[in-house]
């Protein structure tokens, strides 16, 4: 061998110590993460603007809606009562507002809007101001914790200077849109009013996003009114991770989803398409206020025919939709158990819409009585649309529409202008609907009674 041949380097040593810096180099530049970074969450730099959010504080009842049960009278006879002047007044003013403002569809978009004086009749969602923070101990020498450590600085949710308020609908009447069908010859009447009298109003409805809404800040001014997405309306949850022995801080901004027990096809129940509780409830968030579900979950115990469900959707859903065509219970442990199935579809911070309206009182009850008295699973449900119908069991067998026999337990609140299709002399009063209504929202959702 030549002195020539002996120092040429050989091609492939060459590539060979090439991928071997790169790879040494790689373990340096980018350390491999021990824990797997979730899709949802991303990452909040130490050096970023801190993070703050828009949390629940309280209810606060207009003095409207507290009238209503500071008069017996009025819910002996809601009918009657609506037709007081007052009554007839007041309800005009409101159902005006909340037909202006659904149909402004603030697609996408802030809107600044004009107070109203109509707007002192609404009830009020409350929140507050909170900022993820450093929270250092009192004395760490003596300070300790539960498990008798010393408490050390650790991060968490502080509260901060400032409120917000957010408008929803009063409860006043019946809980129904008083210009419907239900008080038959002593129903509202107004030219403004663009329902059809079916029965199906939602026009009493104040959705969030259409619901006008405004910020406070430390010195008590505020920025004005405003519809559209609040700051609050998809929350932000933080999670804090150990990766290679670092602690790190994971953000995840909430997401759009609904649940609705008794959903019937997406565009029609029973062949009533003023009913189809799955096309209004998506072509108010994300038709006219362009927002996109995740999760479109229906349950639904009539037999439904799966081609026929799904050729209703609009293409934009199909992938986020799921149709449960079976039965659900309140049995613990099981598969089938209806708030388990929530908590599995909701996660904290996202915007849950659920619709409760299944006509079965041992499934509706219990949840409507959970979400009353456990804040941490009310957390869950932003808005409910709830037609209660209460606590007075009744079993009856009736053909389903769909084909077959069904068994049916009804529950029912005695409401005068509700009796034809519920019943009468039933257990629960329209005090008790009113007091579960406002009982709701003081836990933090925005529940609108269904039609």
């Amino acid at each position: 061998m030549n002195e020539a041949t002996a120092t040429r380097p050989r091609p492939l040593l060459v590539v060979a110590s090439l991928v071997f810096l790169v790879a040494t180099l790689s373990l340096f530049l980018f350390p491999a993460s021990s824990s797997p970074q979730s899709s949802h969450f991303t990452s909040l730099s130490a050096s970023a603007a801190p993070l703050c959010r828009w949390t629940f504080s309280h209810y606060e009842q207009s003095s409207y809606e507290a009238s209503w049960l500071q008069h017996q009278d009025w819910l002996d006879t809601p009918c009657a009562s609506l037709n007081l002047p007052e009554h007839v007044d007041k309800s005009q003013r409101i159902l005006s507002r909340t037909i202006e403002l659904f149909e402004k569809s603030p697609r996408g978009r802030t809107i600044a809007v004009e107070e109203d004086e109509s707007d002192e009749l609404f009830s009020r969602m409350v929140y507050q101001r909170e900022c993820w923070d450093r929270v250092e101990p009192l004395a760490s020498t003596t300070t300790t914790t539960t498990k008798g450590k010393a408490e050390e600085a650790h991060y968490a949710w502080v509260k901060r200077g400032g409120r917000a308020e957010e408008l929803i609908e009063p409860l006043w009447g019946f809980l129904r849109d008083p210009y419907d069908k239900w008080c038959g010859r002593q129903r509202l009447v107004m030219d403004s009013w663009t329902g059809d009298g079916q029965g199906q109003s939602k026009l009493h409805i104040i959705p969030a996003g259409y619901a006008p809404w405004r910020v406070f800040g430390e010195d008590g001014d505020s920025q004005g009114w405003k519809i559209g997405e609040s700051p609050w309306m998809r929350g932000t949850n933080v999670r804090r991770e150990v990766v290679d022995g670092l602690e790190r801080d994971e953000v995840r901004r909430g997401e759009l989803k609904y649940f609705d027990l008794g959903s019937a096809y997406f565009s029609n129940w029973h062949g009533d398409k003023s009913a189809a509780s799955g096309k209004w409830i998506f072509d108010t968030y994300a038709t006219r206020l362009g927002l996109k579900f995740r999760k479109f979950v229906c349950v639904e115990l009539d037999r439904l025919d799966p081609d026929e469900a799904y050729r209703q959707l609009p293409g934009e859903l199909f992938g986020a939709y799921t149709l449960m065509n079976t039965g659900l219970d309140m049995t613990a442990g099981s598969k089938k158990n209806a708030m388990t199935i929530m908590k599995q579809i909701a996660e904290p911070g996202d915007f849950l819409a659920f619709k409760l309206d299944i006509d079965h009182a041992p499934i509706e009850m219990p949840i409507a009585h959970a979400l009353r008295d456990d804040k941490q699973l009310a957390s869950l449900v932003s808005e409910l649309f709830f037609m209660h119908q209460s606590v007075l069991y009744f079993t009856f067998c009736r053909l389903s529409p769909y084909g077959g026999l069904q068994l049916m337990t009804m529950n029912s609140v005695d409401i005068a202008p509700m009796r034809y299709p519920w019943g009468s002399n039933l257990p629960e009063t329209l005090r008790d609907s009113y007091e579960l209504f406002i009982a709701l929202r003081e836990n933090g959702i925005r529940a609108h009674s269904w039609p």
